[in-house]
């Protein structure tokens, strides 16, 4: 195991509500609980140097429950790496964390997101 994917699974060992997830393309993706969000982005830019946002979006499971996956994808520019973050949010009323505190370039793209989804982040 490499030593940034050893970081970032102890990382995530802290936070209740964190897990990696598997991913076709063998990226450091993690689900994360809508209450884990925050702490966890926080841990990755302060701990870590996941320093730059490159995006939030959300996928929409229509018909599914959670209905919606938002996710942000971090970037080290010192480690030239990146990391996924997802969170599901339900169909009916569908609200998790803003991050803009975090990450001001989060202001346009969660504004976006919830343009094109209407999921709504809280503190934004």
């Amino acid at each position: 195991m490499s030593e940034l994917k050893a970081l970032l699974d102890a990382a995530a060992a802290e936070i209740p509500g964190v897990r990696r997830i598997d991913d076709l393309r063998g990226e450091d993706a993690f689900a994360a609980t809508p209450e884990a969000l925050k702490p966890f982005a926080r841990r990755l830019k302060e701990g870590l140097g996941f320093d730059f946002l490159v995006l939030v979006t959300a996928a929409d499971n229509y018909l599914d429950e959670p209905r919606f996956e938002v996710t942000w994808r971090l970037r080290s520019i010192a480690r030239n790496a990146d990391v996924r973050i997802n969170v599901a949010a339900p169909g009916e009323a569908p609200e998790v964390d803003s991050l803009t505190d975090l990450y001001p370039a989060a202001n346009w793209m969660e504004r976006e997101t919830w343009d094109m989804f209407g999921v709504r982040f809280r503190g934004h």
